[in-house]
């Protein structure tokens, strides 16, 4: 794989660098830069990082369990960088792997040190006129700065509502489903497709296919199979999107697979008109086959239908205007396919799957090894 050519991407990454949380990706590192940082740090304010971590997350924890899990999150962040070097990059991967810090690292000192660090390479230079040495000192400073970062960034994700909903209110949510639908009379399907056992009656008076006992498939999008966060394919996801984890609408996954197009837009009318107040869909999406309009990541083999669905769901132990029930609305994204579709994906799922993600990481690529940072270590090492 040639790297060299990674870097000629249109996306300007010097605004997209400027959004927090984003600048802790940034070569020019902003965050050294803050006065309240050097402040700190001159006046050896010890506990002005544990304080940050306790007020942003960890209220009511001692010093000593705040730099623990800080450590731990940091650690979880390169852990989640290294795994994405190794599945998308082959052999190039061990370039760009970054060590875990030590579980005894003083937080306070180890800011300190790589600010230090950062004044020492730079020293007024730019970035043309830098060494070798300079540059190497520099990536030294840039992988603390974006490990604090990631950090952060595992703090948010573990901590996020969205996350904890998904979770909590999975099961809750398809219930909801069984009841707008009620599927019933399950018959042995009439289709060509050893993946579909079943098909089901509904309210919508469409068809829907699945397997056993299972009208619809569902998953948790976040977690993998093992039932644990998928921490990269989150990280990538707010990158690509360029938004803060509050925004992301689809943890939660439905799907649908009926008999044929038409009952694909019989399937799509009713979640309009019948369950849908505003009788529109939310991030309404169709995906056509061989095109690649909606995602640039993607090269499409096969029809599907996707919008996001707001199932309310109780909330228990909460008091609101004098309300006995109150209900909370959880996103979750809905893909509709039909039984050809399906039977299209399902021909070759690991390699489109492994080749879109691929691609997602090779787009997010230059945030995370920025040019400035990296450029030497590539024409270094010839890739």
């Amino acid at each position: 794989m040639n790297l060299k050519n990674i870097y000629n991407q249109k996306t300007n990454l010097e605004e997209y660098w400027k959004i927090f949380p984003f600048a802790f990706f940034n070569p020019a590192m902003p965050f050294f830069k803050s006065k309240a940082i050097s402040n700190a740090i001159n006046h050896g304010e010890r506990k002005f990082f544990i304080e940050h971590v306790r007020n942003s997350f960890l209220p009511k924890e001692t010093d000593k369990e705040i730099t623990k899990q800080t450590i731990e999150t940091i650690n979880k962040g390169i852990s989640v960088l290294n795994f994405l070097c190794e599945e998308y990059l082959g052999k190039n991967a061990k370039l760009f792997m970054q060590e875990k810090i030590s579980s005894k690292t003083d937080i306070f000192e180890f800011i300190k040190t790589a600010r230090k660090l950062w004044i020492d390479a730079r020293n007024g230079k730019r970035f043309s006129s830098m060494s070798v040495e300079n540059f190497e000192q520099l990536l030294k400073v840039y992988e603390s700065m974006r490990a604090w970062g990631l950090g952060y960034w595992i703090f948010m994700i573990d901590e996020s509502p969205e996350v904890l909903n998904s979770l909590r209110n999975y099961q809750l949510t398809l219930d909801w489903f069984q009841n707008q639908f009620d599927f019933k009379k399950p018959k042995i399907a009439d289709v060509d497709d050893p993946e579909i056992t079943h098909s089901w009656e509904t309210k919508s008076n469409v068809k829907v296919y699945g397997t056993g006992k299972n009208p619809m498939r569902s998953r948790i999008k976040i977690l993998n199979s093992e039932g644990e966060l998928k921490y990269g394919s989150i990280l990538l996801k707010l990158l690509l999107k360029q938004a803060h984890i509050e925004k992301i609408k689809d943890f939660t996954g439905v799907e649908f697979i009926v008999k044929d197009d038409e009952e694909k837009k019989k399937l799509v009318d009713f979640f309009r008109k019948k369950i849908k107040r505003t009788l529109s869909l939310e991030s309404f999406k169709e995906y056509k086959e061989g095109t690649c309009k909606i995602n640039s990541n993607s090269s499409q083999k096969f029809n599907c239908t996707k919008f996001i669905i707001r199932p309310p769901v109780p909330v228990s132990k909460i008091k609101y205007h004098g309300k006995k029930k109150i209900y909370e609305r959880i996103s979750v994204e809905v893909q509709i396919l039909t039984v050809e579709d399906n039977e299209k994906r399902n021909k070759d799922p690991d390699a489109n799957h492994k080749q879109y993600k691929t691609k997602q990481f090779m787009k997010a690529f230059p945030i995370l090894f920025p040019e400035k940072i990296y450029k030497f270590k590539i024409d270094k090492d010839k890739l």
